[in-house]
């Protein structure tokens, strides 16, 4: 990327400016429109570069495209180097012992789990520290009011067409409700495609859930959020979830 130019990505048509707009695109359609839009008044270096790999190994609107289980749980650029740098210690003795690596390895393993299972099982609290935080960011501004939201009750599920009043122009989105829980939560799907991309609740979701136009999507603080009215960030970030993952 460094070598094909473009500073920080502030210039346009510039590879990673490019590339940093298509991984916030939420859906494939927009991925799609950016390139027919864009790539022609890029440099042929730069959009040979951006098209060396297909979209599922680059954007994750792609990747989450892939199949309806399938969500991007949060973007870890380091992730690799991080793990790297956890197990130093036992990398330095695989040039000299396999065998006591091995088992420095298995030991440090070990720990980690014991640690992960002790967080799990120390606290009463519903969620996960990043499920609070997600909680919060997801559910303290919605303002239903600024929606106009139609329900049709569906077999298996609720459909609720949810617009914007405001935004004569925008587009309808439709949210998809489940009517059995997964794990005590009622996270659906959204056509925005961030529920897929973020692993979170969408502002749509949201305002299904906080204008209670759903009996069973009662939102009320937070303490609820993982019973009857839970519609999302429990499903993936509470230590519910942790306990069955750590027991």
């Amino acid at each position: 990327m460094k070598n094909c130019g473009g500073g920080s990505g502030k210039t346009k048509f510039s590879a990673l400016w490019a590339y940093n707009a298509l991984v916030k695109c939420r859906t494939v359609h927009q991925i799609e429109a950016f390139k027919n839009t864009n790539f022609k008044h890029m440099r042929d270096k730069d959009r040979a570069y951006l098209s060396s790999l297909p979209n599922e190994s680059q954007f994750p609107a792609a990747r989450c495209n892939q199949g309806d289980v399938v969500y991007m749980m949060h973007l870890e650029a380091s992730g690799v180097e991080s793990m790297n740098s956890a197990n130093y210690s036992m990398r330095q003795r695989t040039a000299i012992d396999m065998v006591n690596a091995a088992l420095l390895l298995v030991d440090m393993e070990i720990k980690r789990y014991k640690k992960q299972q002790t967080s799990a099982w120390s606290k009463n609290s519903l969620f996960s520290p990043r499920g609070q935080i997600e909680f919060d960011e997801t559910f303290n501004d919605v303002n239903h009011r600024k929606f106009r939201i139609g329900v049709t009750e569906m077999q298996e599920h609720w459909s609720c067409s949810v617009k914007r009043i405001e935004d004569n122009k925008g587009p309808d989105h439709t949210v998809r409700i489940p009517k059995i829980p997964i794990r005590g939560s009622y996270f659906g799907s959204c056509t925005c495609g961030v529920d897929k991309r973020d692993a979170v609740p969408c502002e749509h979701m949201a305002v299904v859930a906080a204008g209670s136009r759903v009996k069973e999507l009662l939102v009320k603080t937070s303490s609820h959020i993982g019973g009857q009215g839970a519609i999302g960030v429990s499903r993936y970030h509470s230590f519910h979830l942790k306990r069955k993952q750590l027991p």
